[in-house]
């Protein structure tokens, strides 16, 4: 990456780190590490597309979403990638990893198995809603807390995950959630109105931070031996996680992976 380049991408990723604050240059200039002459001219380029703006006070302010996805290196996406496609081998199913984009769920990365008789219709890129009370939405709003799920969502519109679009009342959404274990593994043995079973986990980053979901999607066909099938599934995306985790903790050991 060029100097210009990571110079641009700090002072964005100094106002992602506070949005809606508003900043002097000299705070931006030294919370960054560029010299006030450099950072005039970002500054300058930035105000020109309209990316910030000057307050009253001359303060600048951010008029962009800015931040990334998954705030990891590039080698963490390898390792990702790797991952993914041996738990599609083991499972012969398919494998998502799943971000969050607001309160909405987007598929970040996607593989299913070559042989699948049937296809699971999310792909790269799609995004859904977290109305739906299934093993995704459970896993991540349960680690969020009632109260900032209730901040952030209309309670009064969950509804369970199934065959019909059951909706429940608050009270009993709040029971569902907090039944949930964030930590842990979700998954629907039934599935979702589309008749796809997920089992889900979070991965973690370092510091606990979130980074993102990893599932195992399968139609959801009866099981002959159902307890067997939820054990081999929840070892399978334990062991993924951690490895993950791992290879997260180790990448923030690396002085240039910080950068």
């Amino acid at each position: 990456m060029s100097e210009p380049v990571r110079r641009t991408l700090s002072v964005l990723e100094f106002f992602a780190g506070s949005p809606g604050e508003a900043f002097t240059q000299a705070q931006i200039a030294d919370a960054c590490g560029i010299s006030g002459a450099t950072l005039h001219r970002i500054i300058k380029t930035l105000e020109d597309g309209g990316y910030i703006f000057r307050d009253s006070s001359k303060r600048c302010r951010c008029n962009l979403v800015f931040r990334k996805l998954i705030g990891l290196p590039p080698e963490y996406f390898e390792a990702l990638a790797k991952v993914v496609s041996s738990i599609v081998r083991e499972t012969k199913q398919s494998c998502e990893a799943i971000v969050v984009r607001g309160n909405e769920f987007e598929w970040y990365h996607k593989e299913e198995h070559a042989e699948l008789s049937v296809q699971i219709r999310a792909r790269t890129g799609y995004r859904r809603g977290m109305n739906e009370l299934d093993s995704l939405s459970r896993l991540y709003l349960s680690g969020l807390g009632w109260a900032e799920v209730e901040r952030r969502f209309d309670v009064d519109a969950f509804y369970r995950t199934g065959i019909r679009h059951e909706l429940v009342a608050s009270a009993e959404a709040r029971r569902i959630v907090e039944a949930a274990d964030p930590q842990g593994v979700e998954y629907d043995i039934e599935g979702n109105r589309r008749i796809v079973r997920r089992f889900a986990t979070s991965v973690r980053g370092p510091h606990g931070e979130w980074l993102h979901i990893l599932s195992i999607a399968e139609a959801a066909y009866p099981l002959t031996d159902e307890a067997g099938h939820v054990q081999k599934n929840i070892a399978i995306l334990n062991k993924g996680r951690q490895d993950l985790e791992r290879y997260a903790r180790q990448l923030s050991e690396i002085p240039h992976a910080a950068q």
